[in-house]
């Protein structure tokens, strides 16, 4: 599950950057949204696998 998280981090990264690229995310958006995105999937798994 880690390696496929971390896959889908890399696919979400490039696709970011390549959307702030083209002007079509502003910079900010294109930077922080995979990071907080993935933050979030990781807190949420952490979370569900203390119950």
């Amino acid at each position: 599950m880690g390696m496929g998280l971390g896959f889908l981090y890399f696919v979400a990264d490039n696709f970011a950057l390549a959307m702030g690229n083209l002007g079509a995310y502003p910079p900010f958006l294109a930077a922080w949204a995979p990071f907080l995105l993935f933050a979030m999937i990781g807190e949420a798994v952490l979370l569900k696998s203390e119950e």
